[in-house]
């Protein structure tokens, strides 16, 4: 016999015959799959909260018309926005703007959306270093050239500053000229 699709309400009958028998998702599917191969789409039919209806629903929800174009502008126009930020400017759910966010690679980073794949923008700025034939120089974890005396240097030197107010460059030489001499 040559398999056939079958209606969509039998398939839910099907997957309510599989829910009475307590059946999990993943069961149910296998079942009803080997009877029927690629009928099945598990979001069909949902029998949470006792809703045992056969039929389509309507849906409260409409749907979304998000372009992830126009959310990577947003985000990049001001990556420092919120995603509550985002859902009001973009007249969103909170919820759609997460999962987009997340499709076009965005992740929050101290109060930051950077794009979630680093090693591909490290990749290109490596490129460019060497398309534009510049020596990249190895660079320490910490600066070692900043002697632990040094620190309290700059500190006396920031006491010695707190509170002036300097109307040009020269001035501000020549306060630090006074402070070293």
């Amino acid at each position: 016999m040559a398999s056939q699709i079958p209606e969509e309400v039998h398939i839910r009958h099907c997957m309510l015959f599989e829910f009475h028998k307590s059946n999990n998702a993943t069961v149910a599917t296998k079942n009803i799959c080997d009877v029927y191969p690629s009928a099945l789409d598990v979001r069909k039919c949902k029998f949470k909260f006792g809703n045992f209806y056969l039929s389509d629903s309507y849906r409260s929800r409409k749907p979304t018309t998000l372009d992830n174009d126009m959310l990577r502008t947003e985000v990049e126009a001001n990556p420092c926005r919120t995603i509550e930020e985002l859902s009001d400017t973009l007249n969103q759910p909170w919820s759609t703007i997460q999962k987009r966010l997340q499709q076009i690679g965005k992740v929050r980073r101290a109060g930051v959306w950077v794009p979630h794949n680093l090693l591909h923008f490290a990749r290109r700025t490596l490129e460019k270093i060497n398309e534009l034939g510049w020596e990249v120089l190895p660079h320490p974890p910490h600066s070692f050239d900043i002697a632990p005396s040094d620190f309290h240097l700059f500190r006396s030197l920031q006491h010695f500053l707190n509170g002036k107010k300097f109307e040009n460059l020269d001035d501000v030489q020549n306060a630090i000229s006074r402070y070293f001499a």
